[in-house]
């Protein structure tokens, strides 16, 4: 049982962000104001199908990139988006195209070039399409100046001659990946691959108030173990995958995790899954309505899928990483 008092490393999850990206105007023209987000959003754009609301990903994010094809595909959605628009005036500018370029149609590399967006090729076949985005883009946020755009050193360059700084290292708090689930299950799960691949090294520590968990503090008899009141947050690099059904996917790292859910964009449903067939330690979860007390989730004996939250903050303590699945409220988008 965790101890409830002192402090302990609760690692955020926070995605109120999607209310923003939800509920924001679906535009590309910038005379049409966004609202701010409150941290860093950076955005990888793939070559499947897209949520409604991409737009607001795109203009609301402080680095974009576009993987090969995906450069294909939200250039014809910024296309379709403004039909009037001559192609050469389209108001999209990707900070970064990235891949090894053979799916990529030749116009839409030179129009991206034309409009400023930096062109990285890789020739690395070992990587999709999706793990070569994120290794540059921690590249290019650790050799960055508060984030401007640069061209990061080749690989290799030691560790100690990138920027560290605590403004950088809270930089590299959230990527959302637009396409990032549905499609052929092989790049599903190649993307989903990706995500467990990459540590969660160099995250700034920050101490706050643990109020927002005060509601969930239930008797630890009937629960198994309860947050602590107080806790010390590390705001962890947390990779979301989107679906165009709107389905998020993302990693609960092993340890004590707080996720804090949308507030205007209810979640309707919510799974966890372990990553091996043998099983995992223990799980004690709170907020969900069927919470998990000690149970061991394996794919040879038990899932937990198709659960419900019940409250807006989720706690989640596991001995090894999960796979967390959410389902947002269709009627809403």
């Amino acid at each position: 049982m965790l101890s409830t008092t002192g402090a302990v490393a609760s690692k955020v999850i926070d995605l109120r962000y999607i209310d923003k990206l939800v509920h924001s105007p679906r535009s590309l023209d910038s005379s049409v104001s966004v609202p701010s987000l409150k941290s860093p959003l950076f955005s990888i754009f793939l070559n499947y199908k897209y949520p409604k609301w991409w737009t607001a990903a795109y203009r609301l994010s402080s680095l974009t990139m576009a993987a090969d094809g995906g450069a294909n595909r939200i250039f014809d959605m910024a296309k379709d988006c403004l039909p009037s628009f001559p192609s050469d005036q389209y108001p999209l500018k990707l900070d970064y195209v990235h891949g090894d370029f053979d799916s990529v149609r030749p116009e839409v590399l030179s129009y991206f070039s034309s409009v400023g967006s930096t062109i990285i090729p890789s020739d690395n076949q070992n990587n999709n399409d999706l793990m070569k985005c994120l290794t540059l883009m921690d590249r290019v946020l650790r050799f960055s100046d508060k984030g401007k755009t640069v061209v990061p050193p080749p690989m290799g360059v030691e560790e100690e001659e990138a920027a560290s700084s605590p403004e950088i290292d809270e930089m590299r708090g959230r990527y959302i990946i637009i396409g990032g689930t549905g499609g052929r299950l092989d790049h599903t799960l190649a993307n989903i691959s990706a995500i467990f691949q990459l540590k969660d090294e160099r995250i700034n520590l920050i101490k706050q108030d643990a109020k927002e968990l005060a509601g969930m503090r239930e008797k630890e008899e009937e629960y198994g173990w309860i947050p602590s009141a107080r806790a010390s947050f590390v705001p962890l690099r947390s990779i979301h995958l989107f679906s165009d059904t709107n389905d998020v996917t993302l990693r609960i790292p092993r340890g004590e995790s707080t996720i804090f859910l949308p507030t205007h964009t209810p979640i309707v449903k919510m799974g966890l899954f372990p990553l091996s067939l043998s099983g995992s330690g223990p799980i004690f979860t709170q907020g969900l309505k069927w919470d998990l007390r000690g149970h061991r989730l394996g794919f040879e004996h038990f899932v937990s899928s198709s659960n419900e939250p019940s409250e807006n903050v989720i706690s989640i303590r596991t001995a090894e990483p999960l796979l967390c699945t959410a389902v947002l409220d269709k009627e809403i988008i």
